[in-house]
């Protein structure tokens, strides 16, 4: 840093850089996410899974339901897609 800065200048710099130190760090998991339709998730024990997997799931769902899943659990519910009529 440039001996010439004051505190509150390097304590801006030093802000700016752990943000964008968090923001780095959590982008891999916003787009890594995986989005399957909400058909293909199967309930066992409470988690969520994909059909025919032991893992249980994380990411999006879309279809009827549009859900956030974190460790087979739902985490977000985003809304219902109803056609007229239903």
């Amino acid at each position: 840093m440039v001996s010439g800065m004051d505190a509150e200048a390097r304590a801006n710099i030093r802000m700016k850089l752990l943000f964008l130190l968090a923001l780095f760090l959590t982008l891999p998991a916003f787009v890594s996410a995986e989005t399957v339709h909400s058909d293909d998730l199967v309930i066992r024990n409470g988690l969520y899974y994909k059909k025919f997997t032991n893992v249980p799931f994380t990411g999006r769902t879309s279809g009827r339901t549009q859900t956030t899943f974190k460790d087979g659990k739902n985490t977000v519910f985003l809304n219902v897609i109803t056609r007229a009529g239903d």
